[in-house]
């Protein structure tokens, strides 16, 4: 929804951070020497809460990081991607053309410098296969190198997907609506959990095969922004009932069938899902991510935070722009996610930061999301933060040059 303009940008730095000279203070004194990653598992503390930890050393691990992506059009096959009369732009960050590693690098670099963790970077649905499934080659190659260069800096990846991959599509995406039907048919119908179970099986496999270090994955997101569409066929449908994967019958027409059926069929494909890919990586952690609903989005529907919370996921990636609606505070954000609640799962702000300055200050900027990030994590435990974006070639990140990223660099 709101990447394709996001200009959080201007709170992260340039691909190409400056460095500082040997022996020259930054702004935290001494430079940080980044520890190597173990696998990051989950547990629950004596206070019967859960957290993230190491377990190679058994330290708790708080996330902290930033996003990864590049917004680029979109083509398939060599054609243009059309959604809605328009040219698709989205995230592109592996594919050959436009991967530049030593950009990666740089970003490694001034992560581990000032003490982050973890980045969370999104896989192309267009491009990361063909309409048969198969994976690119070239994609791969540089999905295995950020991997590496990751491990070298001490970072943790998270990977996730903005749709399924093309090949779970039933059809070629040729007419507007077409995408929106797409979005709930594969997370209704089995047949497109088999063919999302094989993209990522497949997908670690791949890795494996190029030696990839597996451990600096923190967790596979399986989907960036999980929403259905209850506009678009078939849940748009009241005269003819829904047969979803477990078999269930739905009359939409009879109140609460529709919320039933939504969360009914995300149990059972992030189930799914989920246990393909632990089937491949047994200690693998499984996440999904979701998204506050504002008005003005009528028929965009997601699943409970009943069914997010008891579902299979290890844990839940929560995504917070404070600006987007002048009526959202942190307490609504925190009472529509639930968080004010009891639960039993670790909560990540997994996209966290600003769509537009607003000709506001930096430092206005940074003090708002510094308030909201520690009371996200003080009042309602939230367990980690990653900021949106480290650059996506818009706004201020071409002038700030990680003014911000250094401001919030001591911040747990």
């Amino acid at each position: 929804m709101k990447h394709i303009v996001c200009i959080l940008s201007m709170v992260c730095c340039l691909f190409s951070c400056r460095t500082n000279n040997p022996g020259e203070e930054t702004e935290l004194g001494d430079i940080y020497s980044q520890p190597r990653i173990g696998r990051i598992a989950v547990r629950n503390t004596f206070k019967n809460d859960f957290e993230f930890y190491d377990k190679t050393t058994g330290n708790a691990y708080i996330p902290r990081g930033t996003n990864f992506t590049q917004m680029r059009q979109i083509s398939y096959n060599g054609t243009v991607v059309i959604v809605q009369n328009s040219p698709l732009i989205t995230h592109n960050n592996f594919e050959s053309a436009h991967y530049q590693s030593n950009e990666v690098e740089s970003m490694f670099i001034f992560l581990e410098r000032y003490g982050y963790n973890t980045v969370r970077t999104l896989l192309n649905p267009f491009s990361i296969v063909d309409s048969l499934g198969n994976l690119n080659s070239g994609s791969m190659d540089n999905i295995a190198d950020f991997l590496e260069r990751a491990e070298m800096h001490g970072i943790g990846i998270i990977f996730t997907i903005q749709w399924a991959p093309l090949n779970v599509f039933p059809e070629t995406i040729s007419e507007p609506d077409d995408l929106a039907e797409a979005q709930n048919a594969h997370y209704l119908f089995s047949s497109g959990y088999v063919r999302e179970s094989h993209f990522w099986k497949e997908f670690i496999r791949a890795l494996k095969l190029r030696s990839a270090p597996m451990d600096a994955i923190f967790a596979y997101g399986i989907r960036n922004e999980i929403h259905f569409d209850v506009t678009a066929s078939p849940l748009n449908q009241t005269i003819t009932p829904v047969v979803c994967c477990n078999g269930t019958s739905y009359d939409l027409s009879v109140s609460g069938n529709m919320q039933k059926l939504i969360d009914d069929s995300f149990t059972a494909w992030s189930s799914a899902v989920r246990t393909a890919i632990l089937a491949e990586e047994p200690e693998a952690l499984v996440t999904a991510g979701f998204y506050l609903i504002y008005p003005g989005s009528p028929g965009i529907r997601m699943p409970s935070m009943d069914a997010i919370f008891s579902s299979e996921l290890d844990f839940i990636d929560l995504h917070m722009y404070p600006d987007l609606d002048p009526q959202v505070t942190v307490d609504s954000v925190a009472k529509f996610f639930t968080l004010d609640q009891n639960r039993f799962k670790p909560v990540l702000m997994g996209e966290f930061g600003f769509m537009d300055n607003d000709n506001r200050s930096l430092d206005t900027l940074g003090s708002e999301l510094l308030t909201w990030k520690n009371h996200m994590m003080s009042y309602y435990e939230v367990d980690g933060w990653i900021l949106w974006t480290w650059d996506n070639g818009e706004g201020l990140s071409k002038q700030d040059e990680g003014l911000f990223l250094k401001r919030m660099a001591n911040q747990p």
